[in-house]
């Protein structure tokens, strides 16, 4: 990335790139920005949340007319919000679980649970606050695609 460019990555990210306010200044994404942002997310017919991402295979198969059934597996794809390796049940042996997606780069989980301050964690959460905002919009339109897609 170019050096001028990687606050923006840390200082609400999603609401600068849906709302077209990318270059906004550090510290200057304001909700005028998030109501743009939300605007722009009504407007996209499939949305899925990545962590949800198996319950909302049924917008793949209405919109895109995709069999997603062989692909999912009965296994869930879900990583450990903890970042720890879920324990594998017999019943998903042959199946990939959520800790073939998990500490890939070979930190351990003690390792990810001091790798920032809590005085770091509380300023990132400050600088993101109208993400998490559109996050929790978008748990809320991802869910209403994904039970309207069931219905059709």
């Amino acid at each position: 990335l170019p050096g001028n460019d990687i606050f923006r990555h840390f200082d609400n990210f999603a609401v600068r790139t849906l709302s077209g306010a990318y270059s906004v200044a550090p510290g200057q994404v304001t909700r005028e920005h998030l109501e743009a942002a939300k605007e722009v997310l009504r407007r996209i017919d499939v949305v899925m949340i990545l962590e949800d991402l198996k319950s909302h295979m049924p917008q793949l198969e209405k919109f895109f007319k995709w069999d997603v059934r062989q692909q999912m597996g009965g296994a869930s794809h879900r990583p450990s919000r903890s970042h720890r390796p879920a324990e594998a049940s017999s019943s998903l042996a042959a199946q990939p679980s959520s800790s073939d997606f998990v500490n890939v780069n070979g930190h351990t989980s003690d390792q990810y649970s001091h790798s920032m301050s809590n005085e770091t964690i509380a300023k990132f959460n400050k600088l993101n606050l109208l993400d998490f905002e559109l996050y929790e919009f978008g748990q809320g339109i991802a869910s209403d695609r994904t039970l309207h897609a069931k219905r059709l």
